[in-house]
């Protein structure tokens, strides 16, 4: 059995788990619909060779090379192309999964010992750039739990860092979906909910501040 194949095999019948390997330069990767491709890269400092396979959650972008080889102590770059079919009207997100198979070794009874990693990335695609009316679509209400929580009534994606302190000591770096809500867990149900928001750029630079308060 040749030495690729034995690499396939591996990654179809091993469980995924946790374990030290390559890493990947980036957490989220942002598409406009300007952007021709996304250049990621793989680094592996490990002292074994790894088998990278990669995939999107459907067929709106297009990998290269989704399945290669990455030997010891080496990099290689993934290149990310948006595909035809992407929507023209509304921004989404897109998984990106790599996973990365050691190289088997053999332990002291001769069974074969190799353990993959799954490790998942957001591709945000957004249409167009954010404008008021965008923002204005943000708002805070309480759910049928009466739990406070951010609603997103726009056809946009937003990258937002979020508080309920003015300094944003507390904040946290979320992505608020197209249509879709955000539970404020910081916010009792009881009392009144101050949210200071920051949406965020790919490149982490602040586009716009909200704040938004509820009645109790």
């Amino acid at each position: 059995m040749n030495k690729y194949l034995f690499y396939l095999l591996i990654l179809f019948f091993l469980p995924v788990c946790s374990f030290a390997g390559p890493s990947v330069i980036g957490t989220r990767f942002f598409f406009s619909p300007e952007t021709r491709g996304i250049n990621v890269k793989v680094i592996n400092d490990d002292e074994s060779d790894y088998l990278i396979k990669t995939s999107v959650n459907n067929n709106d972008f297009i990998i290269s090379p989704p399945l290669f080889i990455l030997p010891k102590n080496t990099s290689n770059i993934i290149t990310i192309i948006p595909g035809d079919s992407l929507k023209q009207n509304k921004d989404e997100i897109y998984k990106l999964v790599i996973t990365a198979i050691p190289k088997s070794e053999k332990n002291s009874i001769n069974n074969i010992v190799s353990l993959a990693t799954r490790s998942h990335f957001n591709i945000i695609y957004q249409h167009k750039k954010h404008d008021n009316d965008d923002f204005n679509k943000i708002i805070l209400t309480k759910n049928s739990n009466g739990k406070y929580q951010l609603e997103n009534n726009s056809d946009n994606v937003f990258y937002i860092e979020l508080s309920t302190n003015e300094d944003f000591k507390s904040n946290k770096r979320k992505l608020l979906s197209t249509n879709d809500n955000l539970e404020v867990k910081e916010c009792k149900s009881n009392e009144k909910c101050h949210v200071w928001i920051k949406v965020l750029a790919g490149n982490d630079a602040i586009i716009k501040k909200i704040y938004l308060s509820s009645d109790r």
